[in-house]
C-alpha cells in the first residue's frame, strides 16, 4: 500500500511540477489539435521474451476436504508470457514547449502465453459438477489434468506524462523518462483445451478482468525500456487443508519490455 502511494504521489508531483513551471510561459503551452494531428501522435512496438506475468484476482473457490471441515482455497488466473508482444501508440494531449508532454498510450498486447486457473498450490480448477470420486479422496470440485489453454491479449488505458527525448517532436535530448498510470483488461486464454467436454461459457467470469497498473519508461535513441506494474495487488487469506492459515497475493502484473520506435 505504501508504494502505491509514494508512486501516485510522485506522478502528481510532476503534473504539479510541469504545470507551475510552464505558467510563466503560457505561449509555449500547446494543445492537442487534429489540425496537427500527425505531429502529435507516436507509435512504438514492445517485445517482452519471458518477462511478463499477471495473476487475476480471487475469482472463485476450490474446496478441499480437510478432515471434518471442507476449506475453501483461493483460485486465480495466471498468465505467464513466453514471447510477448506489444503495440503502443502514442497522443500527446499537452506540450509543455519542447521539454514535456502530458501523454494517453493505448498498449494493445498479443502474448504466447500459458494460461491456467489455480490455486497457490497447484489444483487446477474446473467449473464442472462434483462427482463422488473426487469426494471421496477429499476434493469437492473438479480438477483438471492439463492447463486451460493458451495465448493472451490485452488493452489498456495509460495516462502519463514525458520528459526529454520523445516528450515532444522537437525534443533533441538524449535520454527520456515517461511515468503513466491507467487500466489495463486481460482476456485469457484465447485457445482454451476442453475438459470433460466443458464448453467456453461454462468458465464465464474466469477468462477476463481488469486492473489498475502503472508504467515506467527510459527512452533513448533507437530504443526504450519499459517496466509496467500492477498497482492494487490484492492479498487473499484461506486456511489450507491443515486448517493453517495461508496467503496468496492475486490481482499482480508485470511486464518488462524493450521498445523501437517506429516512424519519426
Amino acid at each position: 500500500m505504501k508504494y502505491r502511494i509514494v508512486i501516485t504521489t510522485f506522478i502528481l508531483g510532476c503534473f504539479l511540477f510541469v504545470g507551475l513551471n510552464a505558467k510563466s510561459q503560457e505561449k509555449s503551452i500547446y494543445l492537442f489539435s487534429f489540425k496537427h494531428l500527425k505531429s502529435s501522435l507516436g507509435h512504438e512496438i514492445l517485445f517482452s521474451p519471458f518477462l511478463h506475468h499477471a495473476k487475476s484476482p480471487h475469482l472463485a473457490n476450490y474446496y478441499i476436504n480437510g478432515g471434518s471441515l471442507v476449506y475453501p482455497t483461493a483460485v486465480y488466473n495466471r498468465v505467464y508470457g513466453i514471447i510477448t508482444s506489444t503495440y503502443q501508440p502514442k497522443l500527446r494531449l499537452v506540450e509543455f514547449g519542447s521539454k514535456a508532454s502530458i501523454a494517453l498510450r493505448i498498449p494493445m498486447t498479443l502474448s504466447l502465453s500459458t494460461v491456467d486457473l489455480k490455486t497457490k498450490e497447484g489444483n487446477k480448477y474446473t467449473p464442472s459438477s462434483v462427482v463422488s470420486y473426487n469426494i471421496n479422496f477429499g476434493y469437492y470440485e473438479g480438477s483438471r489434468d492439463n492447463a486451460l489453454g493458451a495465448f493472451s491479449t490485452e488493452i489498456g488505458g495509460l495516462l502519463g506524462i514525458d520528459f526529454g527525448k520523445d516528450a515532444t517532436i522537437e525534443n533533441e535530448a538524449k535520454t527520456g523518462i515517461s511515468l503513466a498510470a491507467g487500466y489495463n483488461i486481460i482476456y485469457a486464454p484465447l485457445i482454451l483445451r476442453k475438459y470433460d467436454n466443458e464448453p467456453r461459457s461454462a468458465y464465464k467470469g474466469l477468462l477476463s478482468w481488469g486492473s489498475l497498473i502503472g508504467q515506467v519508461g527510459i527512452i533513448k535513441k533507437g530504443f526504450s525500456i519499459y517496466y509496467a506494474f500492477g498497482l492494487n495487488p490484492t492479498r487473499v487469506h484461506y486456511d489450507d487443508a491443515l486448517g493453517i492459515e495461508s496467503t496468496v497475493r492475486t490481482n499482480t502484473y508485470q511486464r518488462l519490455s524493450i521498445g523501437f520506435k517506429l516512424g519519426k
